[in-house]
């Protein structure tokens, strides 16, 4: 069998590494491409050095740029932007003002006059339909039928006015198996819509089966339930380093310490001022344990810029490390990660799926909602999967969040029953011992046998692409025009 896998960039490598080296040990050919090359997401060639069958295409997978592209873009941000005004949406404005960003001002600003849900959601079957009548990108069809795959996987697939939308269209188009895999807790709610249905979806348990029926409406027939794949690495591995070591390389003491897991840009670009707030809360504790308590900051990989020139020199027992963040796609950098895990007393962060990593190594983990924080944490839907399903445990105040930690370095394990069935439906709903990435394979192979036809366009279609074929020629002339003239200012500037 032929795999042929489209990822946005080489970082979504760490959500599907394994599965990636079974599909090659079952003796499957696996061809990855990347939409975008992202250098801070290198060094992941050494996690395949010795895996046969398996081929890094050297060129980037093609983006549409053709004549339709503007127009596509376009009508696909709306569509995004729609899918927030769903009532469901209501409490959670972070990932609503983020699909607001990419519409005109006075749209969203009208946007209460169709909040009602009929109008709602006969304007996203509108944009749905002028999807459908945006024709195949010839470039990716040409692209796709290089390699002759018996199956086209794409992720994450839901990013706001997805390119790899054009993907799902040329294999519909071209009779090719294909799969959305999705990649991470969040995607099906703090994401784009899928606006072209793939052949399969294949995600981790049953919430985010609900999320794929109910805001995506993709039938259940169509949905594979595999469990967290990309975790299955942390339930079996060991320390790279003794734990004296580990610390000293850290740059920490001997001594409990609290790991404090950084979010991405996304949830909190300026997370050292709040940081630096809880690191002095901590420090003025009367709390001998917690006054004293080591503290490693672990940065984002996609955010830590923001520690550029950082100095927590003034506190005592203080790490940032690695100060990069240091993204844990190859052994090296996921023996650092789990290190740093592994040894913690207690995990504390603001909304970030490290928090699950870490509950699955059995640490408790905390977090603020602190007055001006909701919309970092309670202002994503995919925050209160982590605090309903008794992952994280909360506090709205400093002072509780002391007492909470103080109760669990002392002992407390009251935390622990929760965790556990946390792990087990979330992570790996088909059993605490059952590995995931094998039902990942296994639905891939399920889904590849499956016989497919080429699908030609329709006749609504064809009059569909004529009539709106000269707006998208006035959008890409528009877009070219702007751009020139932006160029030219800067040039000028």
């Amino acid at each position: 069998m032929i795999v042929l896998f489209i990822l946005r960039h080489s970082g979504y490598l760490r959500n599907y590494d394994t599965t990636i080296k079974m599909l090659c040990q079952r003796g499957h050919r696996v061809y990855v491409a990347f939409n975008k090359v992202n250098k801070k997401f290198g060094g992941y060639e050494e996690l395949f050095d010795n895996v046969s069958n398996l081929c890094f295409v050297a060129e980037s997978a093609p983006v549409r740029k053709d004549a339709w592209w503007v127009f596509a873009r376009i009508s696909r941000y709306f569509i995004d932007y729609l899918r927030y005004l769903d009532p469901a949406f209501a409490g959670f404005s972070k990932i609503k003002d983020r699909a607001s960003r990419r519409i005109p001002v006075f749209f969203d600003r009208g946007a209460s006059f169709i909040v009602f849900p009929g109008m709602l959601k006969f304007l996203i079957s509108v944009f749905k339909s002028i999807e459908k009548a945006i024709p195949s990108c010839r470039q990716i069809d040409n692209f796709i039928e290089k390699f002759n795959p018996d199956i086209m996987l794409v992720t994450p697939y839901v990013d706001l006015a997805s390119e790899q939308v054009d993907y799902i269209k040329s294999a519909v188009k071209l009779g090719i198996s294909n799969g959305y895999c999705v990649a991470s807790w969040d995607n099906l709610t703090s994401k784009g819509l899928i606006k072209i249905e793939p052949q399969a979806v294949i995600l981790w348990n049953d919430l985010q089966k609900n999320e794929a029926v109910r805001f995506h409406n993709v039938p259940e027939s169509k949905i594979f339930v595999t469990g967290a794949q990309c975790y299955d690495q942390w339930f079996a591995w060991k320390p790279s380093l003794p734990r004296a070591e580990f610390l000293e390389k850290s740059g920490l003491k001997s001594g409990n310490y609290a790991l404090y897991l950084c979010s991405s840009k996304f949830i909190s670009q300026k997370e050292v001022a709040f940081i630096k707030d809880w690191i002095r809360a901590m420090r003025m504790s009367e709390i001998e344990s917690i006054k004293n308590l080591g503290i490693l900051i672990r940065p984002h990989p996609q955010n830590s810029l923001q520690f550029s020139g950082v100095d927590f020199s003034e506190y005592e027992n203080v790490a940032v490390y690695p100060r990069s963040g240091d993204n844990p796609v190859c052994d090296r950098s996921k023996s650092v990660y789990f290190d740093s895990l592994f040894y913690s007393s207690v995990v504390v962060g603001i909304n970030t799926s490290a928090m699950i990593e870490a509950g699955i190594l059995g640490k408790p983990v905390l977090s603020l909602e602190l007055p001006g924080m909701a919309d970092s944490n309670k202002g994503t839907m995919h925050y209160h999967y982590l605090k309903e399903g008794g992952l994280l445990f909360t506090d709205e105040s400093f002072e509780s969040h002391i007492n909470r930690l103080n109760h669990i370095l002392s002992g407390d394990e009251s935390y622990e029953n929760g965790l556990n069935e946390f792990v087990k439906k979330f992570v790996r709903p088909h059993g605490i011992d059952r590995a995931c990435t094998p039902l990942v394979v296994q639905a891939i192979e399920k889904i590849a046998v499956q016989p497919q036809t080429t699908q030609s366009d329709s006749v609504f279609a064809k009059m569909a692409q004529w009539a709106f074929f000269p707006v998208a020629i006035i959008c890409h002339a528009v877009y070219t025009l702007l751009k020139s003239y932006s160029k030219n200012l800067e040039n000028e500037s």
